[in-house]
């Protein structure tokens, strides 16, 4: 800060910047000054941004007797959640409007109209029947919302300088002796006329230039977006470790739409040990443009318990609900909270009613702290009244937080307990909207609330640092050690123009008004350029040159600068802080791939997936039998292909259920066949919504009702092809011993034919094909290990496709003519070879044995290896690929060619 500009602080001037972010750093800068000249208590001085400077200067006025505007004695200033609640009541109110989609869209764009006609002092002419409908209609809104305001005696933002000048022309309060602005681009036609009138009155009103700084000014290129943001951070941490003590500055290009991934590499480069557990997180860099108060964890969590109740929760909400540690007893319970969470995913229910959690949580003993708090909030939400006010939605939400035990019993961060008082404000605010927006459902209430949650940036208070990062408006007034302006290519600047749609585009260019053309974009542009070049005396600025598909070019207004290699810029190393842990270790290699043997003839931890997924690779059979790692499922709407399987398997159980044979199928006729279809479809359908209320709606289930009775019907047309045949066995159940261990089967259907011989049939959603059973390592061992079941004479097994139109047996026999299109063993080459047939049945069936063996015994004596038998296929949806890390063993996994396909 220059001595002049500190003695006239000192000597009582008010300064009025144009963003807060100068306001707090001129503050500091004074209040160190004082610091430095050895004062322990000096005056406050008065530095504000425009927006509290205008609102002081009212609530003045407000305490005087005399000088105010007509009606304002008692003029309440509507806040901007309140102006956007009464905005969108107007616009939906408005019966002959223009039909929306989005109303509170609408109404916000209709608010902006209105403030370029206040702050630009501009009227658009009337233009009759010729009129575009969306300016009749904003004239239509406009009228109604001044009538509103008039009547309720409040006084939007938009009005304000003007209602200030009314108010130091009645003499309500003195002007200031001096005025100084600081950062400012451009002043509207609305700031001039107060500023003229405070001339006018004897106030000195000055405006602090912009720093115009000259040095080294160059520009770089990278080779994308991420390049860029990871150089600048590196450069700026190269800057702060050096000698200097002033600020290094990086404006960011599109801030807000990036600022998490912004944020998350700056963390990365100048503070890799804050991801490290229990490190306390306090980042060496202040970032601008907050993130929306709804996007933090404990507001978020409040959120969604007010959510709560008013009907059923995306199931990702009530995942997150029940692991928040926003609740009480979220450490006592955390492992009995996560098997809940493990529970309910396994229900593959896309949505969940409170009343279905709470269930749950009760009938698990390691959960009874969240079962408790669940029951005493759907108690508190039955006594909610249907309708109330904004002050009484406030006043209950926060009792049903309370009851919730919001935010819980844990030690909250600094971040966490400033958002908790945030929420606070903003609950206090939403109570105000009460006479604006009239008595409200709860429905109505927490969709309000939520919104303002989203709408509210909020920014954490932390020690100031010597990098800034920042968007081209905080930037304004501010001066810099160093500074690098990113991402400022030919699509971004320029600005586009986007005019307002609520007013004549011909007419807003001609007045103009920002954002109306690319000539007034152009203009912005090139201020804020000049300002950016002049803030310190080394710029870099750098562009990507491509974001994807889209090439990129550094923007025009910046042609004028060199251009210079990335390498050939100061940058601070940037290892990341697992190839710095790894580095400095001394690691001593040892492969382990066996674990510990089981007891030779004992029961296997797992059915006959042990033998699907030793084969498969023998880590996964490990992990997944013997460690029972297992992934998470994620519900989604609609039937995933595992639910889809399970409708199908009961279709065929009660289709079977009342047709035991191949005499009995024949008897039904068409009719027949229509009518068991049908029934068994209804039923299944029935069973499945019982026990997952929220998986299907009424039309969901009629339409997949039809689905499965058409499906029965084309495959039991396919059955009346076989020979005769007797069902003997639906979903049966039995013990196979094979290569030492013991395993639990349980065959889809078993049949019996006239000779006494059976065929096995397992259902299958998927394709599927028989010679997935051959191979030192098959990928479709089930089958196989079924025919070693004691008593079982095999004369055939099959898949049997029920897909809609693909309906087919896939397998092998023993005689020809047993299942329609299926070969004997004789009839075919078999795998591996496929150079000959097999010399009898019998060899067959004992070359699976010996295979199955093999891999039984692999199992037993604990071979662990991580080596998938075809890693495209393998490893492209194994859940215990983390366990294993084969991506980090350096093995290349190519999954772009793997082949999805629905299954059971």
């Amino acid at each position: 800060m220059n001595p002049a500009l500190h003695q006239e602080l000192a000597s009582g001037a008010i300064l009025v910047t144009a963003n807060r972010r100068l306001s707090r750093f001129l503050r500091a800068e004074f209040d160190a000054i004082q610091q430095a000249q050895g004062k322990e208590v000096w005056p406050s001085v008065e530095i504000l941004p425009w927006g509290a400077w205008l609102e002081r200067c009212w609530e003045v006025g407000l305490e005087a007797e005399a000088g105010l505007p007509p009606g304002m004695a008692e003029g309440l200033l509507l806040s901007d959640h309140q102006a956007a609640a009464l905005w969108e009541q107007v616009v939906e109110a408005d019966a002959s409007g223009p039909d929306l989609l989005r109303a509170s869209e609408a109404a916000a764009r209709a608010a902006e109209a209105w403030g370029l006609l206040k702050t630009w002092r501009v009227e658009p002419p009337l233009g009759g029947q010729k009129e575009p409908g969306e300016f009749r209609a904003f004239r239509r809104w406009r009228k109604t919302f001044e009538e509103r305001c008039r009547d309720g005696g409040w006084v939007d933002r938009a009005s304000l300088p003007e209602l200030v000048g009314e108010m130091l022309r009645g003499g309500a309060f003195p002007p200031p002796s001096a005025l100084l602005l600081a950062g400012f681009d451009e002043f509207t036609p609305q700031q001039q006329a107060l500023l003229n009138l405070l001339r006018e009155m004897g106030c000195r009103v000055n405006e602090i230039p912009p720093p115009a700084l000259t040095g080294d000014r160059m520009r770089v290129a990278c080779a994308s977006p991420a390049e860029e943001w990871e150089s600048a951070a590196r450069w700026a941490r190269h800057w702060a470790e050096g000698a200097g003590t002033g600020m290094i500055g990086v404006v960011v290009a599109g801030l807000e739409a990036n600022r998490e991934a912004v944020e998350r590499i700056f963390s990365d480069v100048l503070a890799p040990g804050a991801v490290l557990p229990g490190a306390r997180r306090v980042l060496p860099f202040n970032i601008t443009r907050g993130a929306a108060l709804a996007d933090y964890p404990p507001a978020r969590a409040a959120l969604s318990f007010l959510k709560m109740g008013l009907g059923p929760l995306p199931f990702e909400q009530v995942s997150a609900l029940i692991r928040s540690p926003f609740l009480p007893g979220a450490e006592q319970e955390r492992s009995g909270r996560a098997l809940l969470d493990a529970e309910l995913r396994r229900r593959d229910e896309p949505e969940l009613f409170l009343e279905r959690v709470r269930r749950s949580a009760q009938g698990r003993p390691d959960t009874p702290l969240l079962a408790r708090r669940l029951e005493a909030w759907g108690e508190a939400a039955r006594d909610l009244p249907r309708r109330q006010g904004a002050a009484g939605w406030a006043v209950s939400f926060r009792a049903l937080l309370r009851t919730m035990g919001w935010p819980g019993d844990g030690a909250l961060t600094s971040e966490e307990f400033q958002v908790c008082g945030k929420w606070s404000d903003l609950l206090a605010e939403f109570a105000a909207l009460e006479g604006v927006t009239g008595n409200l459902t709860a429905g109505e209430a927490r969709a309000r609330l939520g919104k303002m949650a989203s709408e509210t940036q909020f920014q954490p208070e932390g020690e100031e640092n010597r990098i800034q990062v920042m968007g081209e408006l905080e930037a304004g007034g501010l001066a810099f050690d160093a500074l690098w302006v990113l991402g400022f290519h030919d699509e971004t600047w320029p600005h586009s123009p986007r005019p307002n749609p609520y007013l004549p585009g011909l007419w807003q260019r001609q007045q103009n008004l920002p954002h109306s053309s690319a000539a007034r974009e152009l203009e912005y542009a090139q201020r804020v350029t000049g300002r950016l070049l002049g803030a310190a005396e080394t710029v870099v600025v750098s562009y990507g040159r491509q974001d994807g598909e889209r090439v990129l070019r550094p923007s025009p207004l910046f042609a004028g600068l060199g251009e210079v290699p990335l390498s050939s810029l100061p940058m601070a190393s940037a290892e990341g802080l697992l190839r710095v842990v790894q580095g400095s270790a001394a690691r001593e290699p040892f492969q382990d791939e066996r674990a510990p043997a089981l007891v030779a003839d004992g029961a296997a931890p797992g059915g006959t997936g042990i033998f699907k997924d030793q084969a498969a690779c023998p880590f996964r059979a490990f992990a997944a039998h013997r460690l029972r790692a297992e992934g998470l499922a994620l519900p989604g709407h609609g039937l995933s292909p595992a639910a889809r399987g399970i409708l199908v398997h009961g279709l065929m159980e009660r289709v079977w259920g009342r047709v035991e044979s191949y005499d009995a199928l024949l008897a039904l006729g068409t009719d027949g066949t229509a009518t068991l279809a049908r029934e068994a479809a209804r039923e299944v359908v029935a069973d499945y919504v019982r026990e997952h209320p929220a998986a299907m709606g009424a039309r969901f289930r009629e339409m997949e009702g039809e689905r499965l009775a058409a499906l029965a019907r084309d495959y039991l047309e396919l059955e009346k092809q076989r020979a005769p045949f007797q069902v003997v066995g639906r979903e049966l159940k039995g013990v196979v011993r094979v290569g030492g261990i013991e395993v639990n089967t349980r065959v889809d259907r078993l049949d019996e034919l006239p000779d006494g011989e059976h065929v096995l049939i397992d259902y299958k959603t998927g394709r599927a094909n028989w010679k997935d059973w051959f191979g030192t390592a098959p990928e479709e061992p089930q089958l196989p290990l079924y025919c070693a079941s004691d008593g079982l004479r095999v004369g055939g097994l099959a898949f049997a496709m029920v897909r809609r139109g693909e309906t087919a047996f896939s397998g092998l026999t023993r005689e020809p003519g047993i299942l329609p299109l299926v070969n004997s063993f004789d009839q075919v080459k078999l795998p591996p070879s496929g150079s000959a047939p097999a010399a009898s049945w019998e060899a067959v069936l004992g070359g699976w044995r010996n295979e199955l063996e093999a891999l039984g015994e692999d199992f037993r004596l604990g071979d662990a290896r991580v080596a998938p038998k075809n890693p495209a296929q393998t490893c492209r949806y194994c859940e215990v690929r983390p366990l294993c890390r084969i991506d980090e063993r350096g093995d290349r996994v190519d999954e772009e060619n793997g082949e999805e396909g629905a299954d059971d």
